[in-house]
């Protein structure tokens, strides 16, 4: 089952990137086990598919892009 878990996290990644807790909020929502999920994601962070500031810094990008302030985006992270 862990592969399983392994293989919807890394589709949810090809998509956009997500933070670890976007990630695990997603899998648990799929009705996988935690094990299963904190071993995806575990995987998935020594990869280095997974980044916290990644998806900090495409956030903020993005938020910029759109108009709205620092104060908004820090905020909102």
């Amino acid at each position: 089952m862990e592969k399983k878990a392994f293989h919807c996290a890394m589709s949810l990644l090809e998509r956009r990137e997500h933070s670890k807790l976007d990630l695990l909020q997603k899998l648990s929502l799929r009705d996988f086990s935690s094990t299963d999920i904190d071993a995806a994601i575990e995987t998935i962070a020594k990869k280095d598919y997974l980044s916290d500031e990644r998806f900090a810094a495409c956030r903020c990008r993005y938020q910029l892009n759109r108009g709205y302030d620092w104060l908004y985006i820090a905020n909102e992270l």
